[in-house]
């Protein structure tokens, strides 16, 4: 139990670090499944959001 719940923590501060990583991945399961008919509701920003709005804060 102790491992989940590192891994959870782990991958938590990677996403927050690194939100354009995250979303990149989430397009990528998105395509592959939506070919066998599942739909999605993209709550998440696009890829090129997530980097533009990284790059006005600093």
């Amino acid at each position: 139990m102790v491992i989940g719940a590192i891994q959870q923590s782990v991958l938590g501060w990677r996403t927050r670090r690194r939100p354009e990583v995250a979303v990149r991945y989430l397009e990528a399961l998105a395509a592959e499944l939506e070919v066998d008919g599942w739909r999605f509701v993209r709550l998440y920003r696009p890829a090129s959001a997530c980097g533009q709005s990284q790059r006005e804060e600093r």
